[in-house]
């Protein structure tokens, strides 16, 4: 009887089989890991069809190309090379400047003032000019002579892109070895009068610098 009973309810299941039991569908892989990395997707295996005939797996897609870095700074030999009131040239490269002097309220010592740089305004001071060129000085036996304060790219005696620049009558070597509270002091450095003592003038004659006596003029000093 358990045998009858069994081998009807096999028949039963075969026959409801026959009549809509379809294979089930075969799922596949989208290979997500790989599409982040931006290699070719391709169906981990290939499906059979129903009874039309062989069914094949999905077009791999293709990662996006990678982008390409942004520009680096451009190459300079002066300020001129780069863009007025947003970079200035340090190292042989344009960088951004310093603009924080539109909005601090600093105090500068020894008669110096706020700079300006190739547009920019720095938070800082400089002993002012009396030149930036020969013609400056009004008299043709004078020349300019360059402060201590000047850019790295500056050529020697080039009172262009100096600060602390004095007229002398023409003949000595510069710069003008006057103490720093009127030649200012080299990037990087900052000018004091304590525990110094250095001429606070000098003249050019001949072509000999004659110095005052004094210890007024200052001395530079390393900034730590």
């Amino acid at each position: 009887m358990r045998y009858a009973l069994h081998s009807s309810l096999l028949g039963f299941f075969t026959l409801v089989c026959a009549g809509g039991c379809t294979p089930p569908e075969r799922v596949f892989a989208t290979g997500k890991d790989d599409l982040a990395d931006g290699g070719q997707v391709t169906s981990s295996s290939s499906g059979q069809g129903g009874s039309g005939g062989d069914g094949q797996g999905g077009a791999g897609g293709i990662g996006g190309s990678g982008g390409q870095g942004g520009a680096g700074p451009a190459l300079c030999s002066t300020d001129a090379d780069c863009l007025k009131g947003e970079e200035w040239c340090v190292g042989g490269s344009c960088v951004p400047c310093d603009n924080s002097g539109l909005m601090c309220n600093i105090q500068c010592e020894f008669g110096w003032l706020p700079y300006t740089r190739n547009g920019c305004y720095p938070c800082a001071c400089a002993p002012p000019n009396e030149c930036g060129a020969d013609t400056d000085c009004g008299d043709p036996t004078h020349q300019c002579y360059t402060g201590n304060f000047c850019w790295d790219w500056c050529p020697p005696e080039d009172p262009s892109c100096c600060y602390g620049n004095t007229c002398s009558p023409a003949g000595c070597s510069g710069p003008n070895p006057a103490g720093c509270v009127k030649t200012g002091c080299q990037p990087g450095q900052q000018c004091t009068t304590l525990n110094a003592c250095s001429a606070s003038t000098c003249s050019c004659s001949g072509s000999f610098w004659i110095c005052t006596k004094d210890c007024g003029g200052g001395k530079c000093i390393d900034v730590e």
